[in-house]
């Protein structure tokens, strides 16, 4: 099996146990890159915290809604 499709498949995985469980990389994403992709445990978990920056830098800061009680993204054109 080729090593993308290796990652592919933790991907898929990783994204299908956070949506239904509510669990992401530390519990699916870290152990599959440490068994079945051959990474060290430091590079699985760099791995896991580097998937986290792209929806960081993607969100635009202007559909940031802060209040009093939340923190909520809400997209622009919903505000007054």
């Amino acid at each position: 099996m080729p090593f993308w499709l290796i990652l592919v498949v933790i991907g898929l995985l990783g994204g299908f146990a956070a949506g239904i469980f509510g669990v992401g990389g530390g519990i699916v994403i870290v152990p599959a890159l440490i068994y079945w992709a051959g990474f060290t445990q430091h590079k699985a978990t760099g791995t896991s915290l580097a998937v986290l920056l792209p929806p960081l830098v993607w969100q635009p800061p202007s559909s940031i809604t802060v209040t009093a009680t939340s923190m909520s993204a809400q997209p622009s054109s919903s505000r007054p």
